[in-house]
């Protein structure tokens, strides 16, 4: 038998309460040890999640793929400029050339606002952008003039000043348009950075053009040699040298205006763009997928962090209750078709083999007082196999020689009449007539069911006196009886029949039941001190492939036994 299921742990781990009867009668702890959330139940959570994950992931990248094929390419290209040292390390180019003054640090992205900038990339564009369509030129000049942020921008890199470089980004919707844009913005870049020295050498000529003028005004009207002859001579004389020097000046800042510098120089020209830089369809999928997954995945976690699922063997050892089987999934269980094919698949019927071998272990050959062994199939909630697993082990002990009766215990359900007449039509036998007069019903060989109707009160409860007379009229017929009963935390009759029968199995659905009501069910056989023989661990299939399922409604608290129960 495999380890996991720890056979031989039982007897140690639970806690005896004295009964009174002869026998002890055992009950699980009332809270899991393992009940904290680790790495394991993570990954657990996660590979369940697995398929949902996937199918939200591959939804978004095609979403995001088609959504950006769907956008205008756009096209980036860049110049380069680069600032110089205008001085060439000679005195002589030095004092022949005038050249601007560095420029610091983000003053070219602000200069690039600026009409004037504006205004000469307009004007280049007329030059670069000979070869475009005229649509696009004209489009081109519109985005330049009402918002040149959004198609034009400069980056520096270093230190922004003597060795500085500069990056003219231009963006556009076709390669030649961005190759042209940013060609044009580093030529207007360039003539701006040129103009400031043009300006400040016409200031200096402005200047020294109204010195000369005073000057020569002076000269004017200097005193003439008849009344003071030396001073008048003196005066014309220093006037005149002085006109002279500013006419000498004016002359040098005439011809330093015909070679003038700016602090940029070209370094690289614009290359026509291979390839759109936006949108890419891939790249997009690809970070929609990477964060659809993480949301999924992050959502799934959260959701079973609050509901703390059960999801395997170790997350109900905790309680001291031995695993008794494992169930895996099989579509269609809860009809009959699904539970024949069921039967004969090896995993579930090695499953319900091991159920048989490990019930029929703690419970001997026979019941308390000589009677027949009373085994209680239920759950903690709705939809978790209870007739199903109840039908495969009546099958298994009739195979295995016992005389066994199921006792449908269910009266709103009674699911126990349609899965055993699914059955004989599946096996081409005549399906048996349900009487009405409180006998079993023989379904098939060492195998009769008592039908809910037999024991239904007219309100659909469950008459237990009624059964308990039909029971002991017919006890020394069978060696086993199964009691499919509803779920333990909504229905008092499940307490009751657990209280009395000699065992309690309690079906897990793993990745749907939640600690909670797990705990909640054990606290319920424990009040009444009903005998918990194990638990079976039944992989039903999930609903639309969802990894954890949805929390049973919240019903109204009952008191069993003297205790509070969850319902």
């Amino acid at each position: 038998m495999p380890a996991a299921w720890n056979w031989g742990a039982e007897v140690s781990d639970l806690t005896p309460i004295p009964s009174s009867s002869d026998q002890v009668v055992f009950v699980p702890h009332t809270a899991p040890v393992n009940a904290d959330n680790d790495f394991r139940r993570l990954g657990t959570v996660l590979k369940r999640s697995a398929g949902i994950i996937a199918a939200s992931a591959a939804l978004a990248a095609g979403t995001a793929y088609l959504l950006a094929a769907r956008q205008t390419p756009v096209y980036q290209s860049s110049a380069s400029l680069i600032t110089v040292r205008n001085d060439g390390g000679s005195s002589l180019l030095n004092g022949s050339v005038f050249a601007a003054p560095s420029l610091p640090r983000g003053a070219l992205q602000e200069a690039l606002q600026s009409s004037d900038v504006r205004g000469r990339v307009v004007n280049q564009l007329q030059t670069f952008g000979k070869g475009l369509p005229a649509a696009t030129l004209t489009g081109l000049t519109s985005q330049v003039r009402n918002d040149i942020g959004s198609v034009l921008n400069v980056q520096a890199q270093g230190s922004g000043q003597q060795d500085g470089v500069f990056d003219v980004k231009a963006s556009a919707t076709s390669p030649q348009a961005a190759q042209a844009l940013a060609d044009a913005g580093a030529a207007a870049l360039l003539g701006w950075d040129a103009g400031r020295a043009q300006v400040r050498l016409a200031q200096l000529r402005r200047s020294f053009e109204g010195q000369f003028e005073s000057l020569d005004t002076q000269l004017q009207a200097a005193p003439t040699a008849a009344t003071s002859p030396r001073r008048a001579a003196l005066e014309r004389q220093t006037l005149t040298a002085a006109r002279a020097q500013v006419l000498q000046n004016l002359a040098q800042v005439t011809a330093l205006e015909q070679s003038t510098a700016g602090s940029l120089a070209a370094l690289a020209s614009a290359e026509l763009p291979r390839q759109a830089a936006s949108p890419r369809p891939a790249r997009s999928a690809v970070l929609a997928a990477l964060l659809t997954a993480l949301l999924v995945g992050g959502a799934a976690l959260l959701w079973a962090g609050r509901r703390r699922t059960v999801y395997s063997e170790q997350d109900v050892l905790g309680w001291g209750v031995p695993v008794l089987g494992r169930l895996p999934s099989v579509p269609g269980i809860h009809n009959g078709s699904g539970l024949l094919a069921a039967l004969h698949s090896g995993g579930w019927q090695n499953g319900v083999n091991f159920l048989r071998v490990n019930v029929l272990s703690q419970l001997g050959t026979t019941g308390a007082a000589g009677q027949p062994r009373r085994v209680v199939v239920a759950s903690a909630g709705t939809a978790e196999g209870r007739s199903s697993v109840t039908v495969a082990l009546a099958l298994s002990l009739a195979q295995s020689g016992e005389r066994v009766l199921v006792v449908d215990a269910d009266t709103h359900r009674a699911a126990q009449t349609g899965l055993w007449q699914s059955l004989q039509s599946q096996n081409n036998t005549r399906p048996s007539a349900a009487g009405e007069a409180g006998r079993p019903i023989p379904v098939t060989e060492r195998v009769d069911l008592l039908p809910a109707s037999a024991t239904r009160r007219m309100d659909g409860s469950l008459d237990q006196t009624r059964l308990e007379r039909v029971l002991d009229g017919i006890s020394a017929q069978y060696d086993t009886v199964l009691f499919d009963t509803p779920p333990l935390l909504t229905s008092p009759d499940a307490v009751a029949l657990a209280a009395a029968a000699d065992g309690l199995v309690l079906i897990v659905v793993p990745g749907a039941t939640s600690l909670d009501d797990v705990s909640a069910a054990f606290d319920a056989a424990r009040t009444v001190r009903a005998r918990v023989l194990g638990v079976l661990l039944n992989a039903r299939p999930r609903l639309n492939g969802a990894a954890v399922a949805p929390a049973p409604a919240v019903v109204a608290r009952e008191r069993v036994g003297g205790e509070t129960i969850t319902q």
